[in-house]
């Protein structure tokens, strides 16, 4: 075999760990399916349930159903479910929310969160504190996983 002229072998990429818990949180601009932005700043001084997700990826959808039930636990509590994708279209979101009765926010072109995060795989959700800081980290998804995520959120929230 003969490699060709001018062949480079791809460059392998380092992958960066997740944000270790008592990070400050970095900040990011959200667009959400309403046309609003949506800014990390904006929920300083709540607990924030930040869920990276993609339309079809199986653990993704295993996670509709308890986030559903966590938003409705705490959705008059000082709580944000932030559900953002950095693949899906406006369109194939809106259209998701709908089919699956998701009553969260979902945000589209979330690249650059997903990039500041260290995100690589799907779900992967960060907690954090009213401070804006790293407070767990859940990535995948288990049978667990809304006592988990509620136990945390429970912590934080105290």
């Amino acid at each position: 075999m003969v490699i060709p002229n001018g062949f480079h072998k791809k460059k392998e990429e380092v992958e960066v760990p997740l944000l270790a818990p008592g990070t400050i949180a970095p900040d990011w601009v959200l667009d959400a399916t309403d046309g609003s932005k949506k800014s990390l700043s904006q929920l300083k001084g709540k607990v924030i349930l930040l869920d990276y997700f993609f339309i079809g990826c199986s653990g993704c959808m295993y996670s509709l159903k308890p986030l559903n039930s966590i938003h409705e636990k705490y959705k008059n509590q000082n709580v944000a479910i932030v559900s953002l994708t950095e693949r899906d279209s406006k369109k194939a979101v809106v259209e998701f929310q709908k089919n699956y009765n998701i009553k969260y926010p979902i945000y589209i072109n979330g690249r650059d969160a997903v990039k500041s995060y260290h995100v690589t795989g799907f779900p992967t959700l960060y907690f954090i504190d009213k401070e804006g800081k790293i407070a767990n980290i859940i990535v995948g998804y288990s049978d667990d996983f809304e006592k988990n995520a509620t136990s945390l959120i429970d912590k934080l929230l105290k």
